[in-house]
């Protein structure tokens, strides 16, 4: 029996490489005409597997997101989700990227991270469309951190955004219709923690900073908070821990005020000390 004629869509970024793959594909086996009422070209083509299945194939518009924001990303979302009046649903969905724009996105995770103290479990979901401009002109982003014990009470945890951050997110290569570094999947966006992760390390490596990881991100901000005086409690409220003695007991040491006070005790008491001494004499 004879498999049926299997329908594929290549989507991905302008420049990526997308076209090319669709021209090593089909070859001379292409037919390029207009979507119905647009200017938007539209190019199809077909190839034969090497098990004899026939594959249509759909070069889909070049395009930065699916939210549908031109008549490229219409044309591309209406295809993938099977709203196109007499086109065929795609059997499968190739997306094509650039490595070095994925890079680009991850790079604006870090410094998300960085400037929140986020986790990178957390940062990989930021969903710009909860965020909300505050009072101070920040952004304003509050979300439920995964990683909370089970019997502990469930609480929101606020981060803040400046306008240039939210600004240069929006704009970012998303890697999902909704969610700017979630693929959409259930599970998906654990394989881009790990991205992460690896990448952390290989930058690390050359470097020569050991270990390397997410995580120094989320230090280094509570670090430069602490530095720039702000209180050790508020500090525990941007890192979202369930009680200020888990803040204290890893950056406790980076409190100034604590280090002068420490200080003065000490200098106060050799001082004394030094004046007893000379009394006696």
């Amino acid at each position: 029996m004879e498999a049926p004629l299997m329908h594929l869509a290549l989507v991905g970024t302008p420049n990526s490489g997308k076209t090319s793959l669709f021209n090593a594909l089909t070859g001379s086996r292409q037919k390029v005409a207009n979507y119905p009422g647009v200017t938007v070209e539209r190019k199809e083509g077909s190839f034969v597997t090497p098990l004899g299945r026939q594959v249509s194939v759909v070069d889909l518009p070049g395009t930065y997101s699916l939210r549908g924001r031109s008549p490229d990303e219409e044309i591309t979302r209406d295809m993938v989700l099977g709203r196109t009046p007499g086109e065929a649903v795609p059997d499968l969905v190739l997306c094509v990227a650039d490595s070095t724009n994925l890079r680009l996105t991850i790079r604006l995770l870090l410094e998300l991270m960085l400037e929140t103290g986020m986790r990178v479990s957390d940062a990989i979901r930021f969903d710009p469309a909860v965020a909300h401009k505050g009072g101070s002109g920040l952004w304003i982003y509050r979300f439920t951190q995964r990683k909370s014990k089970r019997t502990a009470r469930v609480d929101m945890t606020e981060v803040y955004l400046t306008d240039h951050l939210k600004a240069k997110i929006d704009q970012c290569n998303w890697l999902s219709t909704s969610r700017p570094f979630w693929y959409g999947l259930a599970t998906a966006g654990y394989g881009l923690a790990y991205q992460v992760y690896d990448l952390m390390q290989s930058i690390g490596g050359r470097c020569g900073v050991d270990d390397c990881r997410p995580h120094r991100l989320r230090d280094t901000f509570a670090v430069r908070a602490l530095l720039r005086d702000i209180p050790i409690g508020d500090v525990s409220r941007l890192l979202g821990h369930s009680s200020v003695k888990i803040t204290e007991m890893y950056y406790a040491k980076w409190i100034p005020a604590r280090g002068n006070r420490l200080e003065g005790l000490v200098a106060k008491t050799l001082m004394n000390k030094d004046r007893d001494t000379l009394g006696n004499r």
